[in-house]
This record gives C-alpha cells, sequence and structure tokens, in this order.
C-alpha cells in the first residue's frame, strides 16, 4: 500500500482490514499534503495488528517531530519485532533533541533494530560522532538504500 498517511482512513497508521500486509510504503510531507504527520501517528502502528508486515518505507513521510523522536516511537512500537526492514527519511541526532550524549542515546536504541535492515535514504548525522561510530552501534543500517514497494519486496 502507498500512499499518504491518512489519504484512505483518516486516521493515518490505524487500517485494522489490512492485517495481511506485508509491505507498506507510506508518504506524507507539507510539499505534497500540506502538513506533517504527527508523531503520535506511530502509536497507531500498534492500534491494529500487522502480523506479517516486515517491511515498512517511511522515507517519504515527514514528521512534525525529530529523527531521534521518531526512532524512539518506533523502537516502542509493536510491529517493530517483526520487521525486516525499515526506511528512513533521515537519521540526525544532535544534542539540541534533548537526547544527552546522541551516540549514548542512540546506542541504547540500537539493540531494538539490530534485527533489521535499516534503510535511510536522506542524511545520517550523529553529533559528535564519526561514521565509523555510528556503524559500530548500528551495523546493518544502510545509507541511501530505500525500499520502494512499487518495486516489489523480495523478502
Amino acid at each position: 500500500m502507498s500512499g499518504g498517511a491518512g489519504a484512505r482512513t483518516g486516521r493515518g497508521f490505524a487500517l485494522g482490514w489490512a492485517a495481511g500486509l506485508t509491505s507498506w510504503e507510506a508518504e506524507m510531507g507539507g510539499d505534497v499534503f500540506g502538513g506533517y504527520c504527527p508523531l503520535e501517528q506511530l502509536d497507531e502502528l500498534g492500534s491494529s495488528p500487522y502480523p506479517r508486515l516486515r517491511c515498512l518505507d517511511l522515507a517519504r513521510m515527514e514528521f512534525d517531530a525529530t529523527s531521534y523522536e521518531v526512532l524512539r516511537a518506533l523502537a516502542d512500537s509493536p510491529v517493530l519485532p517483526g520487521l525486516e526492514r525499515l526506511s528512513l527519511r533521515d537519521l540526525v541526532i544532535q544534542r539540541q533533541d534533548g537526547t544527552g550524549e546522541p551516540l549514548a542515546a542512540l546506542a541504547e536504541l540500537a539493540p531494538r533494530f539490530a534485527h533489521l535492515d535499516l534503510r535511510v535514504a536522506g542524511a545520517i548525522e550523529v553529533e559528535d560522532a564519526g561514521e565509523e561510530e555510528i556503524r559500530r552501534v548500528l551495523p546493518r543500517l544502510r545509507p541511501g538504500a530505500v525500499h520502494s514497494a512499487g518495486a516489489g519486496y523480495d523478502g
């Protein structure tokens, strides 16, 4: 399924009828839809069962939150353990995000994402951390490689 996050139901990710969904590409941004996706929409991923969801592509989602807040919300989501691939728009973590030490904050969340390919379409920046340090924390991170539902899912 692709399209605007709220285009079909008006409730963002709450699509209870989609229990058989295996791959989901979501899109929402100010340039197309006139607004940003509220971070709270990610809570709805847990309100409906997606037992077969393996690929979640959020690379075209613009949230009204920082990258760290999006990552934290996803880390707490009940769909995360079943995912094999997760694509994000960017991964920019700065001290001003209220994370304390940015690399330590990322390292705290990293074990929850260890089982999947984490793909980031845009910038990957963790304040005061180099590429090697980021790779040590997230070894399955794949910059620039984004799954597209239109291309099919080979999972």
